[in-house]
């Protein structure tokens, strides 16, 4: 597989406080923003995403920024005391004279963490991004984060960003 250089790496930070570093929307870039459409992906539960509760944080970031997402999940079943699998994976939207669409995974991270939480209870789960301090990123990103829990895929949600030259 051919290596992708230099791309955004991410930096699992599960269960720590909501953190975000972005540089002010530059006035050259005002008009070059892709719109983004952060979204939800049902899974078979017990666990559920809350979108219109999360802060899926800014739109865009330029290099040595830091994107932030804190999301609002739920526990529909029994109480949990268990090890959670999460996927990262980060794609970009590829242009061509033939066509759009959006790469394979560039980056792809697998994170277990433990998860406690109560019987029909919601919880906060915060996730930081941090794009290289590099040029050549210019583009429209996303990234998938996945929840399993013994197993089966629960939910989870997809960040849209733009990423923009200093």
């Amino acid at each position: 597989m051919p290596s992708i250089t230099p791309t955004p790496t991410p930096v699992p930070i599960a269960d720590t406080p909501f953190y975000e570093s972005i540089t002010p929307l530059k006035q050259k870039d005002q008009f070059s923003l892709a719109p983004v459409e952060n979204s939800y992906i049902s899974g078979n539960g017990p666990l559920y995403l809350d979108l219109a509760h999360s802060n899926m944080g800014s739109g865009w970031a330029y290099p040595g920024d830091t994107v932030g997402v804190s999301v609002k999940m739920y526990n529909d079943g029994p109480a949990l005391d268990t090890t959670a699998h999460m996927t990262m994976g980060l794609q970009k939207y590829i242009y061509t004279d033939y066509g759009s669409f959006w790469s394979s995974d560039l980056v792809s991270e697998e994170i277990d963490t433990p998860l406690t939480v109560g019987e029909k209870t919601s919880f906060t789960r915060n996730f930081s991004y941090s794009v290289p301090n590099t040029t050549g990123l210019k583009g429209f990103y996303r990234i998938t984060v996945k929840y399993y829990i013994n197993g089966q895929f629960n939910c989870g949600f997809v960040k849209e960003l733009n990423i923009l030259d200093p």
